[in-house]
């Protein structure tokens, strides 16, 4: 009987081995004498992500194939077991150069494979190793070292990730993802490397936006210098910014931009004063711009009446960016200078001034903007003939400006239904129009309190890139501004991280995800405490 068992559990595995659905059909093709099955196997097994395969493929490390090298460094990157760290740190050839011979080309693959594996697996013992790959003569080999160090964010790789970043003879792509990685790695060491990166252009590519990120990623240690620089104290950062070509309203403005996304409430006081930068230049505009939007992402009260009185500024966009630090900071008391800007300039002015006051004013703005709505048509024809426009245009353009204007309407008309029920403006998150979802997100996350966070949440892949600002905004005043909502910042970091990944080539939404980016990094952080 114990024969025939036997040899029925036998018969069992076998069959077993034929259905290519499960791993054990995948591990029995790794011995195969083909490369092409064994990186086939190493592929299938890399999906099905059981780890109890790793150690069956990590004898195809030693395999004279660089190509089945390269599969099984894939797989076990993917299936993260450490005990896969010392095989893959064998692995590696460091001999091969950086020819394009189809025979080094793949050796080097196989390299960029293992050291992305590496920094996937996350073992501190393969930095000595991905430090020497920093040498390597294949470009991507050493972007994949970067990635690989940011990941493991050792102190070791902050030094000549500076290096990288800074280098003018380093490729510009790679010394952006050096700017990543020293990011990612958090050391304040780095600050004075991200700091220069933030103002440097190379062969026309500005590294702005990594900088920007890597100074918020180490965030109060990155402001401090930041805040020197804007107060117009670094006087070193100052004259090397001379000797290198970058304006002084170019240093001002990024600067001021960065603060805010670094979000340290001790930069209040060098933005207020920069709103009244003065320069001949016409971009000492910007500089203003920045401190105020950045005094709006930081919610400081002090600045609403500084940027309130600014409103009479007849540039739109300029206007506009003061109107929006306005509804951020949510002080409801510079509606009469809101009021008064809706009523004067060009219809672009005008328009952003009128946004603003309907994100912030209540019901009884409502006459107002109705009286705003019937005076259009006339003031329209006015302006869009004197600017030389035929008539039909300026038709076209009024039909327009109604539709804007009735969304505008609509936030006000939301705040006489809804008042101070927060379950209405939870309702409104629903709504069909825009406008309307943006002003409920903005009183959700007003009111401070956190029970709205999952109603958001649901709301945030939001089309209207109006809406899912004031919906992410939200989100992070809520969960940042009390104990309750630090409890949910891990299942809101989880959300946002879904919607970045559902957006990645999306161009629609590649400016909007940049906030999005930075609330998931915050929300990370409180998430693990």
């Amino acid at each position: 009987m114990r024969k025939l068992a036997l040899a029925g559990l036998a018969v069992a595995l076998a069959a077993c081995n034929t259905d290519p659905n499960k791993p054990a059909y995948w591990v029995d093709r790794l011995t195969s004498r083909s490369p092409k099955q064994q990186i086939e196997a190493c592929n299938q097994l890399r999906k099905m992500k059981d780890l109890a395969d790793a150690p069956k493929i990590e004898p195809l490390l030693k395999s004279e194939n660089p190509k089945v090298r390269l599969a099984a460094a894939d797989a076990l990157g993917d299936l993260g077991d450490k005990a896969a760290v010392q095989p893959l740190l064998d692995a590696i050839d460091f001999s091969v150069g950086g020819g394009s011979d189809p025979e080094t080309r793949t050796i080097n693959e196989a390299n960029k494979a293992i050291a992305t594996a590496l920094g996937l697996i996350g073992d501190h013992k393969a930095v000595p190793s991905e430090l020497k790959l920093l040498r390597s003569r294949d470009m991507y080999v050493k972007l994949a070292a970067v990635g690989a160090l940011g990941r493991l964010a050792d102190p070791l790789a902050v030094d000549p990730l500076m290096d990288i970043a800074t280098d003018d003879s380093t490729e510009p792509f790679i010394a952006k993802q050096a700017i990543v990685a020293l990011g990612a790695i958090g050391d304040p060491k780095a600050i004075p490397a991200i700091e220069k990166m933030l103002f440097r252009e190379r062969q026309g590519v500005s590294f702005y936006p990594q900088a920007s990120f890597a100074a918020f990623e180490i965030g109060a240690p990155a402001a401090t210098p930041l805040i020197a620089l804007l107060e117009g104290k670094d006087k070193a950062t100052e004259k090397w910014a001379e000797d290198n070509n970058i304006i002084p309203e170019a240093l001002y403005a990024k600067t001021a931009q960065v603060l805010g996304d670094v979000g340290d409430p001790r930069a209040d006081k060098a933005l207020i004063e920069r709103l009244h930068y003065e320069s001949p230049s016409d971009l000492k505009l910007l500089v203003r711009a920045n401190a105020a939007e950045s005094l709006g992402r930081l919610r400081a009260k002090g600045a609403a009446k500084p940027i309130a009185a600014m409103l009479g500024e007849p540039e739109a966009n300029i206007r506009d960016a003061y109107g929006r630090a306005l509804v951020l900071i949510g002080d409801p008391s510079v509606v009469p200078e809101l009021v008064k800007a809706s009523q004067s300039g060009s219809w672009d002015a005008r328009e952003g001034s009128i946004h603003a006051l309907s994100n912030l004013a209540g019901a009884k703005e409502i006459p107002l903007l109705q009286k705003i709505i019937a005076d259009e048509p006339g003031r329209w024809k006015k302006e869009c003939s004197d600017a030389g426009n035929s008539d039909d245009d300026c038709k076209a353009a009024l039909a327009k400006h109604l539709q804007v204007l009735k969304g505008h309407l609509s936030r006000l008309e939301a705040d006489k239904e809804c008042g101070e029920s927060e379950s209405c403006w939870v309702g409104k998150l629903k709504d069909p129009n825009g406008p309307v979802r943006e002003r409920a997100a903005f009183e959700l996350g007003r009111k401070g309190d956190p029970k709205a966070i999952p109603a958001l949440l649901a709301a945030l892949q939001d089309d209207d890139l109006l809406a899912r600002f004031a919906e992410n905004a939200a989100i992070g005043w809520l969960v940042e501004g009390s104990a309750a909502g630090k409890t949910q910042a891990a299942a809101a970091a989880a959300r946002l991280s879904q919607i970045l990944a559902d957006d990645d080539g999306k161009l629609t939404y590649i400016r909007i995800d940049e906030d999005l980016k930075r609330l998931d990094a915050r929300l990370e952080k409180i998430a693990r405490g």
